[in-house]
């Protein structure tokens, strides 16, 4: 199975949070990346972005999550400090990579932040799957967002970023993603967490 990661950081009123969605597919890869296209007009060229777009291609990507069998699981932590996004985004990772191997994910696609980016992440999953014997069976990669799965897991965020800022028009796409049984309870964290 394939799963694609991405993350957000929405600014809270009284802090900002660092969101992290991994998503695993349980369509058939190909199949769903055909799926994720069909959001989108043929003609278009830029990659679906949540914020970004309008509530058209929304609400097509979150009956696209539910249509392809897909199960996100969120870690979200707050608050966080400006400074401090690189240490929850290495924790936020450390704790999904264990749940998305256990889901059966067997090749994580990450968004690419760049070559040093990258490496840090590289650096996570590899003291993240040791605990697990290796994890010979997850291999992994980084792709830039014109990678259509992607855009399954920027939408969580998305939904997810909008249900904590209580944005007004858009918290329905949560509730939407529960009772499609995409998402569960997402796993809460903050500096404190140990």
């Amino acid at each position: 199975m394939f799963a694609v990661l991405d993350e957000s950081t929405p600014e809270l009123p009284d802090a900002i949070a660092y969101v992290m969605t991994g998503v695993v597919l349980l369509a058939d890869e190909q199949a769903a990346r055909e799926a994720v296209r069909a959001v989108l007009p043929a003609h278009r060229v830029n990659p679906f972005h949540w914020h970004r777009d309008g509530p058209v291609a929304r609400a097509a990507m979150i009956a696209c999550l539910a249509d392809t069998g897909a199960v996100a699981h969120v870690v979200i932590h707050s608050p966080t400090g400006r400074r401090r996004q690189e240490a929850a985004r290495a924790r936020a990772l450390g704790l999904l990579v264990p749940g998305l191997v256990a889901e059966g994910a067997e090749h994580l696609c990450i968004e690419s932040r760049g070559t040093a980016g990258d490496l840090k992440d590289r650096v996570v999953l590899l003291d993240a799957l040791n605990p697990l014997g290796g994890s010979p069976t997850l291999s992994y990669d980084w792709r830039t967002k014109d990678e259509p799965l992607l855009w399954l897991a920027d939408a969580v965020c998305g939904a997810v970023a909008d249900f904590l800022m209580r944005t007004d028009g858009k918290m329905h796409y949560y509730a939407e993603l529960q009772a499609s049984g995409v998402l569960n309870q997402p796993t809460y964290i903050s500096e404190r967490t140990p």
